[in-house]
C-alpha cells in the first residue's frame, strides 16, 4: 500500500506525533527526554521547524510544529533515528524502538489549533502525572504559565493570542489557562484522535462553521454532498454522542417523520443519522453499520440517499443544518 502523502509546506502548523513499538517506553529517564529535546533544538537551529507547544510521555509525544521549510519530514526523521540509535546504544539494545514512522496531521483552522492546544497539554494530567498541566516540567504549558523558557520554543503565536483573547499590551502566563484552557472535553479528544487516525484531508472547515447561521451550514451541506465521491469519510469536526443526542431531541418534536429518497419512503432520522455519522463524524461505513445494526451494504445505500437529499429536499436540509450547528456549539463551546 503506498505511503500516504503530508500535507508539508512552508509556513504550515503541524501536529506530529508518535509512540513506542508495542507501547514500550521510549523516555525512561530525564536524561532521554533532556536528549530528545536537545535534537528537536538541532532541526530549529537548522531553520527546518518551530516548535510552538509539545508534551513528552513515557510511551509517546506530541509536538505542534510550524514547517518552516516544508522539510518537517527531514527534520522529524533525523531527530528519531538519532534518538532510536541513542537510546540503543546506553542500553546494548539493537531494533527499533518507535512503532513506525512519525504521524502528523495539518493544523487547518484556529477552532481546532487551540482544541489540539488542549488536547496537547492535557496528556500528562490523563496519564495521571499531574492533576494540573503547568505542574508537569515535560510540556509547553510548564513553560507558557511562566514568563520565559527554551530559545527553541516558538511562543510567540501561543502568546499572541493570549493577549488578543485577555485585551492585554503584554503577555501574562497567569492567563495562559483563562485564554486556551487547562482541561479538552471528551468530544474534543474524541476529534482530536479521530483526525490522527484518519487521511489526511483538504480544508478544515471549522472556523467556517462554528457560529454560522444554518442557511449558511446548509449550503456547506449541499456543497460538500455535491462533490462526495462515495468513498471517503468526512472530516471529523464534530462526535457521533452529540449528533446522536441532538437528533433524539429533534425526533421527539416530529417522530413519525418519512422521506423519499427513491421511490420508497423511509425513516428520516434514520437517514439524517447515518449521513450525519459518515460527512461530519467520519466514521467509516463498517462502524456506522455497527451503530445501527445495520449491513454495509444498506449503509452505503442510506448515504447515498441522505446526499440526494441535502441537494433536493429543503426540509431535511435544514433539519441537518440545525443538527450540525448545534452539535457544534456542544462540541466547540466559546471560552
Amino acid at each position: 500500500m503506498p505511503r500516504r502523502p503530508r500535507e508539508d509546506h512552508p509556513g504550515s502548523i503541524q501536529h506530529a506525533f508518535n509512540r513506542g513499538l508495542a507501547r514500550r517506553t521510549i523516555f525512561e529517564t530525564i536524561e532521554d527526554i533532556r536528549y530528545f529535546l536537545s535534537l528537536v533544538a538541532r532541526e530549529v537551529r537548522k531553520g527546518l521547524i518551530e516548535v510552538l507547544a509539545y508534551c513528552l510521555l513515557t510511551t509517546h509525544f506530541h509536538l505542534v510544529l510550524r514547517s518552516c521549510t516544508g522539510e518537517m519530514s527531514r527534520a522529524l526523521r533525523t531527530i528519531q533515528n538519532r534518538y532510536v540509535r541513542w537510546f540503543n546504544r546506553r542500553r546494548k539494545r539493537d531494533g527499533a524502538l518507535f512503532r513506525g514512522r512519525f504521524g502528523s496531521r495539518r493544523v487547518g483552522s484556529d477552532a481546532y489549533w487551540r482544541t489540539l492546544l488542549r488536547y496537547v497539554d492535557s496528556n500528562a494530567v490523563d496519564a495521571g502525572l499531574v492533576d494540573d498541566p503547568r505542574l508537569y516540567p515535560h510540556c509547553s504549558a510548564w513553560h507558557y504559565a511562566r514568563s520565559s523558557g527554551p530559545i527553541w520554543l516558538a511562543r510567540y503565536d501561543v502568546e499572541d493570542m493570549v493577549r488578543t483573547d485577555c485585551l492585554v499590551q503584554a503577555y501574562e502566563p497567569g492567563l495562559y489557562a483563562k485564554s486556551v484552557g487547562l482541561s479538552v472535553t471528551p468530544a474534543e479528544k474524541w476529534v482530536v484522535e479521530q483526525r490522527m487516525k484518519g487521511r489526511a484531508l483538504d480544508e478544515d472547515p471549522l472556523d467556517d462553521l462554528l457560529g454560522a447561521a444554518p442557511p449558511r451550514v446548509r449550503s456547506w451541506m449541499q456543497r460538500k454532498a455535491e462533490l462526495a465521491d462515495g468513498t471517503e469519510p468526512g472530516i471529523p469536526i464534530v462526535s457521533p454522542p452529540t449528533i446522536e443526542s441532538f437528533l433524539s431531541v429533534e425526533e421527539a418534536c416530529a417522530p413519525d417523520w418519512k422521506v423519499r429518497p427513491t421511490r420508497k419512503s423511509r425513516g428520516g432520522w434514520e437517514v439524517l443519522r447515518v449521513g450525519l455519522l459518515r460527512d461530519l463524524a467520519g466514521l467509516s461505513l463498517a462502524e456506522i453499520a455497527r451503530r445501527g445494526r445495520l449491513s454495509v451494504s444498506s449503509t452505503v445505500r442510506i448515504v447515498e440517499a441522505h446526499r440526494s437529499l441535502v441537494l433536493r429536499d429543503e426540509v431535511y436540509a435544514d433539519r441537518a443544518a440545525r443538527v450540525l450547528s448545534a452539535a457544534l456549539r456542544e462540541d466547540f463551546p466559546i471560552r
